[in-house]
């Protein structure tokens, strides 16, 4: 999804998404974390997903508390 064009015309990516099927939930969930970090996905990258009809969010980064 892109942003609306500013003034100049430019627009940028808000959101993408790429679906993946996994057999092993939580080996499948580590090695796309792993694989999303080393490829430098930028800040703020979650893996959205849905686990016994529940639906999960969890950031790629670890968050700091401050």
């Amino acid at each position: 999804m892109f942003s609306p064009p500013d003034d100049d015309g430019e627009d940028e990516v808000q959101f993408s998404g790429i679906d993946v099927d996994l057999y092993n939930l939580e080996k499948g969930i580590d090695l796309l974390r792993r694989e999303l970090i080393r490829l430098q996905a930028p800040q703020g990258t979650s893996l959205l997903y849905q686990f016994n009809g529940r639906e999960w969010e969890e950031p790629i980064y670890p968050t700091t508390i401050c």
